[in-house]
C-alpha cells in the first residue's frame, strides 16, 4: 500500500513539477484565445462579404429591370448574376469557416477538460490510496501493537519471552493506575 501511494504521489508531483501541466494549459489557452481572434476576424469579414453581397443584390435587381427592358444585353445580365452567386458562396464558405473554427475551439476546450480531470483523477487516486494505507496502518496497529485507554503501570500475569505464542483471549497483564500506592493479587 506504501509503494502505491508513493506511486501516486511521484506521479502527481511529476505532472506540476515538471511544468507538464502548466505548460499543456497555457498552451491550451493560448490555443483557445487564437482561435476567438480568428473567429471574430472572421465574423467582421463576414460582415463586410455580406455588406457586399447586398450591394450586388441591389445591383442585379437593377440590372433584371434593364435586362427585362431589354436596354441590356442577357449576356451582360449573367455575368452580374455570376458575380451575385459568386458573393453568396463566399458567405457560404465564411460560414463553414466560422462554424469550423467553433469547431477546433470545442475541441481544444475538450482536451482542456481531459487534462484537468487527468490530474484530478491523479489526486483522487492518492487520496484514496492514502486513506487505504491509514485503514490498513489501523488494522495492523489493532492486530499486533497494544495500547492502553489509560496511563498506568504494567504487572505482568506471568513471565513472557519474546516470540512467545499469545491467544487472542489469554491474560497477559494488569494495568494498575499509578494514583494507587497498592497492588493486590490473591491466587486460589
Amino acid at each position: 500500500s506504501y509503494e502505491k501511494v508513493l506511486n501516486a504521489y511521484t506521479e502527481l508531483s511529476l505532472m506540476y513539477s515538471s511544468g507538464y501541466y502548466r505548460d499543456k494549459k497555457n498552451s491550451l489557452m493560448n490555443d483557445l484565445r487564437y482561435l476567438q481572434e480568428v473567429s471574430i476576424n472572421m465574423a467582421e469579414q463576414k460582415k463586410l462579404v455580406e455588406a457586399d453581397y447586398g450591394l450586388q443584390q441591389v445591383e442585379f435587381s437593377a440590372k433584371e429591370k434593364l435586362v427585362r427592358d431589354k436596354v441590356i444585353a442577357p449576356l451582360e445580365f449573367n455575368q452580374d448574376m455570376s458575380k451575385l452567386l459568386a458573393k453568396k458562396q463566399s458567405i457560404q464558405q465564411m460560414e463553414a469557416q466560422l462554424i469550423n473554427g467553433n469547431l477546433i475551439e470545442n475541441n481544444k476546450k475538450a482536451e482542456l477538460l481531459g487534462l484537468k480531470k487527468a490530474v484530478f483523477d491523479q489526486e483522487q487516486l492518492l487520496s484514496g490510496l492514502i486513506k487505504t494505507l491509514k485503514s490498513e496502518v489501523a488494522s495492523w496497529m489493532h492486530k499486533y501493537i497494544i495500547i492502553s485507554p489509560a496511563d498506568g503501570m504494567i504487572t505482568f500475569v506471568k513471565p513472557w519471552q519474546e516470540n512467545q505464542i499469545v491467544s487472542a483471549d489469554q491474560e497477559m497483564f494488569y494495568l494498575q493506575s499509578r494514583q494507587h500506592k497498592y497492588h493486590c493479587e490473591i491466587v486460589a
